[in-house]
């Protein structure tokens, strides 16, 4: 409501770009909360206990979709800051992502309350004993934050949003595949 009284003063474009970012911070309270009450095993639904390892989250995090919406503001800014071959030779890419930016935020919005598993990065990265080649991976990746943050961060941040996608397409379709070749199968034997 509060969103609406403050839009009806802008221009329509402007309005629906407010109550797209609206609705992006709607999702995000519905993932909060989501997350809070399915936090302990004992109150999770019995399909989300059984499709879910304890490395998952269901649904993209909080953190994921906010570093997927700044690095790539942060991005764009520095692109646009720092002219670059991108700036220089696509302008209209720019504004190209900056107007479908909000469209992006609905649809990291969408993927927060879904039931898309992400890898719990913390759980899985920082837990247990790793070998020294683990340590130089970690020291390159830190060093890669420290020469090129825009870019460094910006391809972390979409890369995690897309594994997660990519991973839950990939077992979609094999689940769909060994449904379809145990039909087969059992079709066979019936006749």
């Amino acid at each position: 409501v509060i969103v609406m009284v403050l839009l009806r003063n802008f221009t329509e474009a402007d309005r629906y770009t407010g109550v797209l970012l609206a609705a992006y911070a709607a999702f995000g309270a519905l993932r909060l909360a989501r997350y809070n009450v399915e936090d302990t095993q004992l109150e999770r639904p019995q399909t989300v206990k059984r499709a879910l390892p304890p490395l998952h989250f269901s649904g993209l995090p909080i953190p994921g979709a906010c570093g997927a919406v700044v690095s790539t503001i942060i991005l764009l800014v520095y692109v646009h800051r720092e002219g670059g071959w991108i700036g220089m030779h696509w302008p209209w890419f720019l504004t190209m992502i900056i107007k479908a930016l909000p469209f992006i935020m609905l649809l990291l919005g969408l993927l927060m309350v879904s039931r898309v598993p992400y890898v719990h990065l913390a759980k899985v990265f920082l837990t247990g004993r790793r070998p020294f080649a683990y340590l130089i991976a970690i020291l390159v990746t830190t060093a890669l934050v420290f020469l090129h943050p825009e870019l460094t961060l910006f391809t972390a941040f979409q890369a995690y949003v897309g594994y997660g996608l990519v991973r839950s397409a990939v077992e979609y379709a094999f689940r769909r595949t060994k449904t379809a070749q145990e039909q087969l199968g059992g079709e066979s034997t019936e006749h």
